[in-house]
């Protein structure tokens, strides 16, 4: 089944890799932070497969430099 990158390729439009994090500060309270990158765009000069596995990979990427 096509998933994201797979539609952003072939309508080539940028994906924007997003996600929430949480932790409980002193008072044990909930805080959320949603983190938002740069927007991935599709290499029109790249196969549909390539594309996809390129933007995956940058997206992953940003997710691990969160945690960095």
């Amino acid at each position: 089944m096509p998933g994201a990158y797979h539609y952003a390729t072939k309508l080539n439009v940028p994906i924007l890799p997003l996600f929430v994090t949480f932790k409980k500060n002193e008072a044990g309270e909930t805080i959320y932070t949603i983190n938002v990158g740069k927007p991935l765009y599709p290499n029109q000069a790249l196969s549909l497969s390539d594309n996809k596995e390129i933007m995956m990979q940058k997206d992953y990427s940003f997710k691990r430099s969160v945690y960095s």
